[in-house]
């Protein structure tokens, strides 16, 4: 029989955990006849300061953006550009954006299988979600090649203004496992 592996995360107090986020948008509006496009670009570094972490794997953390470097086009006009490292301010709509980098975001506690047990937000307005902000990792343990799933709902708006609910399925696959680090696709 194939090895199984329980699936859970590791946190332990006073780390840091760091990655990149690359976000582009392209969106396209015609109201009455008349065509506008909107080109988003932004990158950024995001990371969870762990304050504690219980017996059961539970871990509290801090979510913060560390730094961003924005641009945002509109058809006819210049490219609108915001770097948090080199930027002394930001532009005319990129104050709250400026206002969120290095302060936390929300205070989070997940379980050590991803789900999150209690989220507070900040002052700071921030456009985080509400939904799931990590992997889900299955009960039970798992196989190299094996796979488990998740509903997922998403919200469509619609032409008439209304929002629409779409059940989902995000599905999930333990691809490997090295050094006691999985690899999930």
């Amino acid at each position: 029989p194939a090895t199984q592996y329980k699936l859970r995360y590791k946190f332990r107090a006073g780390e840091t955990v760091r990655w990149e986020v690359m976000h582009e948008a392209l969106v396209e509006t015609s109201v009455s006849g008349t065509s506008q496009t909107a080109q988003t670009t932004s990158t950024s570094t995001k990371a969870w300061r762990v304050k504690s972490v219980e017996p059961d794997g539970s871990a509290t953390f801090e979510h913060i953006v560390e730094n961003v470097d924005m641009r945002h086009k509109l058809s006819g006009r210049i490219e609108v550009r915001y770097n948090s490292r080199t930027d002394k301010a930001p532009p005319p709509g990129f104050e709250t954006v400026a206002m969120s980098i290095g302060t936390p975001l929300a205070v989070i506690k997940l379980d050590a299988r991803g789900k999150t047990v209690s989220r507070e937000k900040t002052a700071v307005k921030s456009a985080m979600s509400d939904g799931p902000i990590t992997l889900p990792l299955p009960e039970e343990p798992v196989a190299v090649g094996q796979s488990w799933s998740l509903p997922s709902p998403i919200d469509v708006p619609l032409p008439n203004g209304t929002v629409k609910k779409v059940k989902t399925l995000q599905s999930f696959t333990l691809v490997d496992v090295k050094d006691g680090v999985a690899n999930v696709h």
